[in-house]
């Protein structure tokens, strides 16, 4: 073990501990408070709810932002055992160790200290650190330290409230966060493929993150449409709201921990895929609902004068049902020759007794499933041998299928010998 791996792990354990103490100081200073749980603290003040109630909701608030710090913590602990002797490894679980102290504790007491602002801008600059030296812990391009350090001495002065306004730091902030998204654009462009997948898992949980948030105030603004700001249903949801945007954080550790210790890294083309496919989906069937019950009720209306709306909500339901298997067919091909370059292979002429030419070549990981496919395992045993999901598995057969324009094992084994693609397994 090296000097400098001894100290590492020397300040990694020393920033847990403080972690902890912050946690435990913290608590008390920043207890469970229902008016945590809404947008609109003085609202919940106005609503008057019973000590019952109010103590329910202040253990509910106190359990979420607990469980986010122990989801933090857990992932980093993961991480530093399993690759303590890499370098970013450990740069990337320093960060989950303060995120999660920050985000659950720090965040929620009133006049925090100098030294818990200490604390938070370390995770701020921290999380910046990571942007621009992901997944390999080296900054690229070089000159990205000099960036470093302005953002670092910027986070200093923010924390000691020496900015003109709030909008200053504001826009500072986007422009901090924006200059971290860009050097991590620029390192997938120049990324090994390994490097590329691991990228992809911290884009793919940060996106559904930002996702989430958007659909849960999208429902939020409909509700307002009505319901008044101080109902109770308003102010239940915003508890809802806060608690579920809370939980969904925890997106942010369980991919940083995949895609550090590369377990099931090749499975994010499979999640992304579907992702696509069914987001894709749910908007296009949901515009049809809308649209498709909006003219049913006013043909009714105009015809019958009543709108019947029980029976034309379910013809609505009805149609989607209809049009989901032929849409999400349509969908996935689609996006499979949109995003990932599979392209359907036209059949061959009746008087051609050549194959067709093979307009995508087989990756590697899809000539490792044919391989073992040639080699007579199962899918489950497939996915046992390459560390995947049964359902990645699938995905990268039915691509081998399309990409070799057949429909079953046998025949891709077959035209696969024809292009002398096929990869022999022990």
């Amino acid at each position: 073990m090296s000097r400098w791996n001894s100290w590492a792990r020397i300040a990694w354990w020393g920033l847990v501990v403080v972690a902890l103490g912050v946690v435990v100081a913290g608590v008390p200073a920043a207890p469970g408070n229902p008016i945590f749980l809404a947008s609109n603290p003085e609202e919940v003040v106005k609503l008057n709810f019973s000590v019952d109630t109010t103590r329910i909701l202040s253990f509910v608030a106190l359990f979420v932002r607990m469980l986010m710090v122990v989801g933090f913590l857990a992932a980093a602990v993961i991480i530093f055992w399993q690759r303590s002797n890499d370098k970013s490894a450990m740069l990337f679980s320093a960060l989950l160790v303060t995120a999660g102290v920050t985000n659950g504790v720090i965040n929620y007491i009133p006049d925090p200290s100098p030294a818990l602002k200490a604390f938070e801008t370390l995770a701020d600059f921290l999380t910046l650190l990571v942007l621009y030296t992901f997944p390999d812990g080296r900054l690229v391009p070089r000159w990205g330290g000099w960036l470093l350090g302005i953002w670092l001495a910027y986070l200093v002065v923010a924390q000691m409230d020496w900015l003109p306004g709030d909008a200053t730091e504001d826009i500072l902030d986007l422009v901090l966060l924006s200059s971290g998204i860009l050097a991590l654009l620029y390192r997938y462009r120049i990324a090994q493929p390994d490097q590329r997948q691991q990228i992809k898992w911290v884009v793919f949980g940060a996106t559904a993150i930002i996702l989430i948030a958007y659909a849960l105030n999208l429902i939020h603004y409909a509700a307002l449409s009505y319901f008044p700001p101080t109902s109770v249903v308003i102010i239940g949801y915003e508890i809802f709201r806060t608690i579920a945007q809370m939980l969904t954080l925890l997106l942010l550790p369980l991919v940083l921990t995949i895609s550090i210790t590369r377990y099931h890294l090749w499975d994010i083309d499979f999640y992304i895929n579907r992702g696509l496919v069914y987001g894709f989906l749910t908007i296009l069937l949901g515009i049809v609902f809308f649209l498709s019950t909006l003219a049913l009720q006013n043909l009714s209306l105009a015809l019958f004068g009543n709108q019947y709306s029980s029976i034309f909500l379910t013809a609505s339901a009805v149609i989607i049902a209809i049009l989901f298997q032929p849409v999400r067919q349509q969908l996935q091909q689609f996006v499979d020759r949109r995003f990932f370059g599979v392209q359907v292979i036209e059949a061959r002429s009746n008087n051609s007794s050549e194959p067709p030419a093979l307009v995508e070549p087989l990756s590697a990981r899809e000539q490792d499933v044919l391989g073992f496919i040639d080699a007579g395992l199962s899918n489950r045993e497939i996915a046992e041998q390459l560390f995947l999901t049964v359902g990645t598995v699938k995905w990268h057969t039915n691509n081998i299928y399309t990409k070799l324009g057949v429909n079953s094992r046998t025949q891709a084994l077959v035209r696969a010998r024809e292009y002398n693609v096929l990869v022999q397994k022990q």
